[in-house]
């Protein structure tokens, strides 16, 4: 995203209300919380394999609240109000992989004898993990590419009201997610 940003933003986005030079920044600012975000997911897919669903939960709850009202905050404060929110973005997303990095390193030291035996399961396990992993990859793919085939041939503000409509849509799923994210742990333990 970051190294492709200026194709993105010429070739891809339909953009009308934003130069294409600060369009490529937003771009580029989304690359970066994307890459800051990256490994909050192995920390938290790690808490849930130590079923500690009500930390993990804690530390979501805080870090979108802080996401949330803190994105408010700096676009009502500052001027620029693209940049705000995207700065805003890329900094909530370091409290929220920081924070996931410092509990799962906490919960690995409780439990260090999985240190040792991580390498002997994931041998022995690899090709369960590898078709999980394709399983939530493909997933992925079919739910997001919605988004990304109507990013192409609309403007921005079509997208928005698209990508809320979206989001409301799938309120349901929403609600299934938490017991999920409970369930499958152990489910996999077993």
């Amino acid at each position: 995203v970051i190294i492709s940003s200026s194709a993105i933003v010429e070739h891809w986005l339909k953009i009308k209300y934003l130069s294409l030079k600060n369009a490529q920044y937003a771009v580029i600012m989304i690359g970066i919380s994307l890459l800051i975000l990256l490994p909050s997911s192995v920390y938290s897919g790690g808490l849930r394999g130590f079923q500690k669903q009500v930390l993990l939960n804690k530390i979501n709850m805080i870090t979108t609240t802080v996401r949330a009202f803190g994105a408010v905050i700096a676009l009502n404060l500052i001027e620029n109000k693209i940049f705000a929110f995207f700065g805003w973005q890329i900094i909530s997303s370091a409290i929220q992989t920081i924070m996931l990095s410092y509990s799962f390193k906490q919960t690995l030291n409780i439990h260090e004898r999985y240190r040792v035996r991580f390498r002997e399961t994931l041998k022995k396990t690899w090709s369960f993990t590898a078709g999980v992993s394709g399983t939530m990859l493909i997933g992925i793919i079919i739910t997001e590419s919605d988004k990304v085939i109507i990013s192409k041939y609309f403007t921005l503000q079509q997208f928005a009201y698209y990508s809320l409509a979206s989001s409301l849509a799938t309120a349901i799923y929403k609600i299934v997610i938490p017991v999920t994210s409970v369930m499958m742990p152990r489910f996999t333990e077993l």
